[in-house]
């Protein structure tokens, strides 16, 4: 079988799009010695991030790339506006084409796409205006021509029966893996981080993106209720670290190292995610796998992922969450050693290995 699959979303270094699609390359590769791959990309700008990823793979293998210098707004407009010149024209033939969730070129290959979440009808207010446009428009062909639509979890598949009314048995729930980095932190590794951001305190964890989907006004807003000495709150946000927060007990780190993340995950009292809405929330599971008791909101998949193994609040609510802190601060270490254990057993669930062998039957069954 030939599959094709379009990892332009690569060339966004940091994303959780262009995540998700290297470690799924990277596994299928590793997992798949049968089946022929054609991977297609397509920037301008952002190329080298592309050209980067392809130096990681020997010259030969059941494999080719063809990047081509095309911008995203170019090719948007001509498949998801204009639905012209099919991918055949870039790929050649292939069995199956596996879409990116920015593009829905025209294909006589049977398609796939992931769609991570449908913040665009459940949240617009919390995404860019062109952004909704581009993902309607690409839907509206996902829905006319889409053989089988992945997602990351059964509340993002609940989203697209409700807005794109897509058969429900064409929808299949594939879970994300976590990177293998995250595992429980030594007390010096934890120590080495600590000094390296000057973390001298104990602290509880955010992280608090561009987007107020995130709901960090809210965790501000609920830590400054907490009356635990010394205890003060991290964050990790280039968004947030030009706020001037008058609490001293609030310290925003502009950027952390991706190689620094377990022993930070692993340091803190507990990792605290309110968020309103995800599709999947990976870093839920990189916290529960580094070994701390985390806290999360109850809203889109954040309950379904965390399941029985950590701390569920209503993310509207300052009272439950405060009081959430307080308990989990409160842990006795019998209950609090339970919470971690529970939780990184929990994770062993989520690899990209099964990622991409759910996926690969996915693509098998089309043909």
């Amino acid at each position: 079988m030939k599959i094709g699959i379009d990892i332009s979303q690569i060339a966004y270094k940091g994303s959780g799009i262009a995540s998700y699609t290297q470690n799924l390359v990277k596994s299928l590769l590793k997992i798949d010695k049968k089946n022929q791959y054609i991977f297609f990309a397509s920037a301008l700008r952002r190329r080298y991030e592309i050209e980067k990823f392809i130096k990681l793979f020997d010259v030969n293998g059941n494999y080719q790339f063809k990047l081509y210098p095309f911008p995203p707004k170019m090719m948007s407009y001509l498949w998801n506006k204009m639905h012209i010149l099919p991918m055949e024209k870039f790929v050649g033939n292939t069995d199956v084409f596996h879409t990116s969730d920015w593009t829905e070129p025209p294909a006589r290959a049977l398609k796939v796409t992931t769609i991570h979440d449908l913040l665009i009808f459940s949240q617009p207010q919390y995404v860019n205006p062109s952004i909704v446009e581009n993902q309607k428009a690409k839907l509206k062909w996902v829905t006319k021509e889409t053989a089988i639509i992945i997602t990351d979890s059964q509340s993002s598949k609940n989203d697209i029966i409700k807005y794109l009314k897509y058969p429900a048995d064409r929808i299949k729930v594939v879970y994300l893996g976590i990177d293998k980095i995250f595992y429980p932190q030594s007390d010096d590794a934890i120590q080495k981080v600590k000094n390296k951001y000057k973390l001298n305190f104990d602290y509880l964890l955010f992280l608090g993106v561009n987007d107020k989907r995130k709901n960090w006004d809210l965790l501000i807003q609920a830590f400054s209720q907490v009356k635990t000495a010394g205890l003060k709150l991290v964050g990790i946000s280039s968004f947030l670290s030009t706020y001037k927060f008058t609490d001293e007990k609030i310290k925003i780190l502009q950027y952390v190292d991706l190689q620094d993340m377990p022993a930070l995950y692993t340091g803190a009292k507990a990792f605290i995610y309110p968020s309103l809405y995800e599709g999947f929330g990976l870093p839920v599971l990189e916290a529960m796998a580094s070994g701390v008791p985390v806290i999360t909101s109850n809203r889109g998949s954040l309950k379904e992922i965390i399941g029985e193994n950590g701390f569920v609040i209503d993310p509207y609510s300052t009272i439950d969450l405060v009081s959430t802190i307080n308990q989990v601060i409160g842990l006795s270490s019998e209950e609090r050693n339970n919470i971690i254990y529970k939780g990184i057993q929990h994770t062993k669930k989520f690899t990209w290995e099964k990622t991409a062998s759910e996926t690969l039957k996915i693509y098998e069954s089309l043909i």
